[in-house]
């Protein structure tokens, strides 16, 4: 009897130490090419992309286009005359003809201001467009990293609620099992009930946001996420004086690039405008020739002969009056210029904001981290000293949930605060402008999971040496349990598994000590060359 006894506190045991065994499973060092692939994925085939793309093509067509201002232009023009007819009054003579030509026109500007700034304007035009497409790169590898880490989040978030409810459920087992031996209250009994069902409404939530940030990186990667994406981690040091060269530091950014050159462009412009008050001049070349040409004589008779022609000619143009239209140009250019300037500093205040934002989120979760792993360190202590009370009485079954529902609270907090972490690290270096990719200036870490508080040899043996709750049974009780026992011996103990299936009725372990598990190491993933930020601080490995 005492052995059956025996078991069946074991089996409460086990439940109750249940979240610390299963909830933090340990995973090896991923490989980060995941994430990058999937960024691949995207880059590939999202809308933004293509139409940044686009624009930066049509916008490299300006270089041609300038350039052929500058450039001579050749016409060769042809005519056929069909009926020409020619009645001289006082000589009473007419003359019939159908002449015949073909002349080329070669036209070469020599001075011509508006043109000489139309070339130079082309140059940081293109430069916009391409500083355009690299902030929608840089824009969406933040989205894939946000949805990813939005995905992880709620993968571990839904495994730890799908622990927390299979504890629950042992828990109104042993108190059914109780109150049928007359050991418990009716209140006890619903209470547990309560609990159970609470953590099944909880697990629904969570199964409903996973799948919703896996259909939400479905619609942006064009796959669902797979096992072994992880999330990067990008480290650096922290460069001298970064507060004061937080304003140096944002002026890299990819869209502030683009807003400087377009102002310079506009700039350009307004000069552009100013220059149609300025003469032009341009030399023109003209050769044709004509067959049976009319030449008119003082006879009265009229001769007709092949006539070759060319001039050279230089045309200079001075505008005098146009009803102001030039004026009202430059004073439209000039007010699109000083738009541009407002967009520049509207964009610098953004980033300084989303900068420091970062930073003060960053900091905080860290500190938050910190704060909820020595909570978890607690909790966990506290629940171990419930588990004593218990044995001895003082406590009850209800304090017993308090304290499990509590350490699931503090876990599923930490998680949130890891990954939210994460992405304001990854938010930090987008909003200072440095290039988010696999790169020497880039450290990039596979995400290991660990147990917050210790490592997981530490946690296996403390979990090991636990005391089992020693509930008094009786014999009717004992004789139930021991059915209890037979049919829990025959399931399989759970295993880890992915998140991505319905929930089912939770199975009952085996009463076991759980073995430690061995830690594994954080590796690297090998670093590819490419190009450096030139603002980009000295990297450091975690």
């Amino acid at each position: 009897m005492k052995r059956i006894r025996r078991k069946v506190l074991t089996l409460c045991a086990v439940s109750s130490l249940w979240l610390s065994a299963t909830l933090w499973p340990w995973e090896g060092s991923a490989n980060v090419r995941a994430f990058w692939s999937s960024v691949d994925n995207a880059l590939a085939r999202h809308p933004a992309i293509h139409r940044s793309a686009a624009e930066l093509r049509a916008a490299e067509e300006s270089d041609p286009q300038s350039l052929a201002k500058l450039l001579p232009t050749a016409n060769l023009q042809a005519s056929k005359t069909l009926d020409e007819e020619t009645r001289y009054r006082k000589l009473g003579v007419e003359s019939n003809g159908q002449p015949s030509q073909v002349g080329v026109n070669v036209t070469q500007p020599l001075i011509n201001f508006a043109n000489w700034i139309g070339r130079e304007q082309s140059a940081p035009h293109i430069e916009a467009a391409a500083a355009d497409l690299d902030a929608a790169k840089q824009n969406l590898v933040l989205q894939v990293a946000t949805l990813t880490a939005n995905w992880l989040q709620a993968k571990e978030v839904y495994e730890l609620g799908e622990s927390y409810r299979q504890v629950t459920d042992r828990h109104v087992r042993v108190v059914h099992m109780r109150f049928k031996a007359g050991e418990s209250t009716e209140t006890e009994v619903h209470e547990a009930a309560s609990r159970a069902s609470q953590a099944e409404a909880s697990l629904l939530t969570a199964r409903n946001t996973l799948d919703q940030a896996a259909a939400s990186y479905a619609e942006l990667v064009g796959e669902e996420p797979t096992p072994e994406l992880v999330l990067p981690e990008f480290t650096w040091e922290k460069p001298a004086r970064f507060e004061e060269r937080l304003a140096e530091f944002v002026e890299g950014r990819a869209d502030i690039r683009a807003a400087r050159l377009r102002m310079k462009e506009f700039d350009l412009g307004v000069d552009a405008k100013r220059a149609e008050h300025a003469p032009s001049m341009r030399l023109n070349y003209i050769a044709s020739r004509t067959w049976d040409s009319e030449l008119g004589g003082t006879s009265g008779r009229s001769v007709k002969d092949d006539v070759d022609s060319q001039s050279l000619m230089v045309y200079l143009d001075v505008p005098l009056f146009n009803g102001f239209a030039t004026a009202s140009k430059t004073r439209q250019a000039q007010a699109e210029w000083e738009g541009r300037v407002a967009e520049v500093d509207r964009l610098r205040l953004l980033a300084l904001r989303e900068a420091q934002q970062a930073r003060l989120d960053m900091e905080s979760t860290h500190l938050s981290t910190q704060s909820l792993e020595k909570a978890l360190e607690s909790s966990t202590r506290a629940l171990h000293g419930l588990e004593e009370q218990f044995l001895v009485g003082t406590r009850t079954l209800l304090d017993l949930l308090d304290a499990q529902y509590e350490k699931f609270t503090v876990q599923t907090n930490l998680v949130r605060n890891r990954y939210q972490h994460q992405l304001a690290r990854i938010r930090l270096w987008s909003a200072l402008g440095w290039t988010l990719a696999p790169d020497p200036a880039v450290t990039v870490v596979a995400k290991t999971v660990h147990h917050p508080w210790k490592n997981r040899e530490e946690t296996a043996t403390s979990d090991a040496v636990s005391p089992p709750l020693s509930l008094p049974l009786s014999s009717a009780a004992s004789d139930e349990a021991e059915t209890m026992m037979t049919a829990a011996a025959a399931e399989p103990e759970p295993t880890e598994s992915a998140p991505r299936r319905a929930p089912k009725a939770p199975a009952t372990p085996v009463a076991k000590t759980p073995a430690p598990a061995p830690s594994t190491p954080k590796t690297e993933v090998p670093k590819t060359t490419t190009s450096t930020p030139s603002n980009a601080p000295t990297p450091a490995a975690v």
